[in-house]
Parts: structure tokens; C-alpha cells; sequence
């Protein structure tokens, strides 16, 4: 029995995988340098340094596409502590009412960015203006939050988080236009086309994809099918398939404890035992409901019902070296941010979107998107998202990650949209019955 728990622990936290959203700052911070955007020092990116007022006007400079014309017209301003290389970049933002200073005579070049500064800067090279009522400085984090730009964590802004909301804003839309600012800075010739074209073919395929997905986000609740297909070496094999609903989708986003879930599955266990292979079929019943999740299944023909709480469970896997975290006061993400790795605005992330190409095949019309993930053995994640009508009506993922015993398994993935804004889930009247799985292994220690 403890091996399928093993095994199907695997599969949770492979759903996890595809379930985070985010970009990792380091290879954004690579992807603007090779867009000459972004430069780092002699002592490398230095992502985790909080960048300062001049850091922070030279990239609104090479945003806005205009840093030959800074440096070349080296535009007077009133500012007298300006005295490093951050003057011209200065210049040019004074002499177009895009900086004020911090007084008549000051710029204070040294003192630390923010997130509101720099959200601020950014949504300026968008075509926002505070002045047009487009947004208020104080509340620039949460309007680029809102354009999928930058997503607070609660941590100090640093070089990282600058890195990755400038190469997130390079793939959004200017305000009122159909052009992304790569698209504007190629067209200045701020950046080099050829350099830029893989990235514009990248984030015209992320778009074409978000799109599909914008139907989805006000959804409250669904019904999807679920197969999962595990291979972990030659010995071990867990196929699973079952039928999942969930519920209270957009109050998750102000009270997490609101989502709920239910899935009646049956699991196919196939391993090798000195020689011979053995099957065993499990059927279980999972389900979430405020911030716990409960394990109804037969073992040895008795009926067995555990519960565990999420919080808890999620200690217990960082004790045992998985280096997962969850917010009980966090928002729940929205349906398709499993797929906005472009931004994330420098949240924790674990792959990176690659690339993205329209396909079909006997099954029908469907998006080939691809991830490395260095958090899954630098491996490639394959994920297909099948449509019709404009519609989402399946994605099948696939790719390989790392057991608890380090051994690769290799899994296939297959979800499928039943309904859309179904009826809630149906629980068991009994769940209180359930015994807390954690509190009990822990005093048989």
C-alpha cells in the first residue's frame, strides 16, 4: 500500500508542475540581453540587488527605443547629482516629461527602485499615462499586475523582477494598439529584427493561445475527465483515470478556503516483483474541500478513509526534501496561468515557454507548446492543447520528471472539458469521519 501512495503522490506533484505559474528572472534577464536590452556589470546580472533610480531610467531608455538618440543629443536638465553614465538617459526622460526628479536641483540616481517606480516606467513605455487617468503611481504594481506584467510575492523588488517584467512587457500590447513594444522597438530599429523575430513568433504564439483561453476566465466552476499514464524505469507503471469536478473558481481568488473538488478515479498499478509482473486495481475517491484534501480507497477489501491537510502535507514534503510552498492568504491563480510563463513578474518558476506552433492531426486542430523545465532534470515538457470553434476542449501534456528516488518517470497527461460552469461537487456526508493520515504517522514515530 505504501508504494501507492508513492505513486500517486508522483502524480500530484506532477500536476503541480504544470499547475505554477511563472518565469524564471535569470533567463529573462538573458533573453533582454540578447535583445541588447539589458547589460548587467562586470559582476554579472546581479539579480538579486535591488537597482537604483539610474538602473532603473536607463531601461525605460532602451524600452522606449531611444537610447542612440539619449546618448547621442545628451539632453540638458536641472539635476546636479548626476555625474555617472545615467546623465543622458536622464536628459532625454526630462526633456519629454517623462521624470520630475525628486526636487528642483535632484534626481537622487542612487536611491533604491521600487515596484510602483518601476511599474510605473514600464506602463509609460506602454503608452499609459498617469496624467490621462490611466492608472495612479501608488497603484502601478497593481495595473500592471492587471495587464499580466508583474505579480507581487510580498519580497523586496530586485534586478530579478526588473529583468522579468521588462521582457513581459516586451509581449504585451501598447494601450489601444494591435502592436506589441518588441513590435515598436523593431520598427524603430532600437532592435535588431533578426535577433527579435524568434521572440515575435514566440509571443504571437503565447496570444493565440491566451486568447483561447479568455473565455475561460470567467468561469466558476467545470467538470474535465482525467487520464494520467506514469512510467517510473522498467519495473513500475500507474496508469490513472477519473472524472473530476471543481467549484468556486473566482471566489478562490479572494478566499481560497471557497474552491472545491471532487474526483472518483481508478488507478492501474503495474510493477515488477522478483521477476513476475503484477497488477493491481485501486479504486479511490479524492476530494478538496476547505483546505484539505480527503482520500477515500479499499485496502485488503476494508474500506479506507484519510484525510490530509494541506498545509500540513506541503511541511511534511519540505521536510522530505520537495521544496514546495503554499499561501493559505494568496489568491488563487486564473485558469490559464499555468500557461503565462512569459511573466509572472518574477514569482518562483519552474520552466520556461519555448516555443509555440499550430498543428492538427486525426484528433483535430490543436497548439504545440513546449517547456524546459531545469526544476524536472532540464527536460523538455510537450503540451498539446486541442480546440474547436475557437474553444479549448482538451490538452494532453507529456515529458519526464524526477521521482523522491531520483529515478526519471515519464507521464502523459490527458484532460478533457466535459462542462463548463456545471454544478458544484458532491461530497460524502461523512467527511468528518475522515482520519487525519499525518497526525497519525506521526505518533506511530
Amino acid at each position: 500500500m505504501k508504494r501507492i501512495y508513492r505513486i500517486l503522490l508522483l502524480a500530484i506533484l506532477i500536476f503541480a508542475l504544470h499547475a505554477t505559474p511563472a518565469y524564471a528572472n535569470q533567463q529573462a534577464a538573458l533573453n533582454l540581453q540578447q535583445l541588447s536590452l539589458f547589460r548587467g556589470s562586470d559582476k554579472g546580472f546581479e539579480l538579486e540587488r535591488v537597482p537604483n533610480r539610474a538602473e532603473a531610467s536607463v531601461m525605460l531608455i532602451r524600452l522606449l527605443g531611444k537610447e542612440q538618440e539619449a546618448l547621442t543629443a545628451n539632453y540638458t536638465h536641472p539635476f546636479t547629482d548626476l555625474i555617472g553614465y545615467e546623465s543622458p538617459y536622464v536628459g532625454y526622460l526630462y526633456r519629454y516629461g517623462l521624470t520630475r526628479g525628486t526636487g528642483a536641483h535632484s534626481f537622487s540616481p542612487r536611491t533604491l527602485c521600487d515596484q510602483y517606480m518601476y511599474c510605473t516606467f514600464v506602463l509609460r513605455a506602454l503608452d499609459y499615462n498617469e496624467a490621462y487617468g490611466d492608472f495612479s503611481y501608488w497603484q502601478a504594481d497593481q495595473f500592471a499586475s492587471e495587464l499580466g506584467l508583474y505579480q507581487n510575492d510580498g519580497g523586496v523588488f530586485d534586478r530579478g523582477q526588473m529583468a522579468a517584467v521588462s521582457y513581459t512587457a516586451l509581449a504585451t500590447r501598447l494601450k489601444d494598439s494591435e502592436l506589441t513594444l518588441l513590435d515598436t522597438l523593431v520598427a524603430a530599429g532600437a532592435v535588431n529584427a533578426e535577433a527579435a523575430a524568434p521572440y515575435q513568433q514566440l509571443f504571437a504564439g503565447y496570444d493565440e493561445v491566451t486568447r483561447l483561453f479568455g473565455h475561460m476566465q470567467e468561469l466558476n466552476s467545470l467538470e474535465v475527465s482525467i487520464s494520467c499514464d506514469i512510467q517510473q524505469g522498467a519495473n513500475q507503471r500507474l496508469r490513472v483515470d477519473g472524472e473530476l469536478s471543481i467549484a468556486g473558481i473566482k471566489q478562490a481568488a479572494a478566499d481560497p478556503l471557497a474552491l472545491q473538488a471532487a474526483l472518483k478515479a481508478a488507478a492501474t498499478i503495474s510493477a515488477l516483483y522478483d521477476g513476475r509482473r503484477e497488477q493491481i486495481s485501486q479504486p479511490f475517491e479524492l476530494y478538496y474541500r476547505n483546505g484539505n484534501i480527503y482520500v477515500k480507497t479499499v485496502e485488503q477489501e476494508q474500506e479506507l478513509k484519510i484525510m490530509l491537510p494541506m498545509q500540513q502535507m506541503l511541511h511534511e514534503l519540505n521536510n522530505i526534501g520537495y521544496e514546495l510552498t503554499a499561501d493559505e492568504n494568496a489568491g488563487a491563480p486564473d485558469l490559464y496561468s499555468a500557461l503565462n510563463v512569459i511573466g509572472g513578474g518574477g514569482a518562483p518558476g519552474v520552466a520556461e515557454l519555448r516555443s509555440v506552433e499550430q498543428k492538427h492531426d486525426g484528433s483535430g486542430d490543436y497548439y504545440q507548446l513546449v517547456y524546459y523545465a531545469p526544476d524536472a532534470g532540464g527536460s523538455d515538457i510537450g503540451c498539446r492543447l486541442y480546440y474547436s470553434d475557437g474553444s479549448l476542449n482538451r490538452i494532453v501534456a507529456s515529458g519526464s520528471a524526477a521521482a523522491a528516488d531520483g529515478e526519471a518517470a515519464d507521464y502523459e497527461l490527458t484532460i478533457t472539458l466535459r462542462s463548463l460552469n456545471g454544478g458544484a461537487p458532491q461530497f460524502p456526508a461523512d467527511l468528518n469521519s475522515y482520519i487525519n493520515i499525518i497526525d497519525s504517522i506521526i505518533e506511530q514515530q
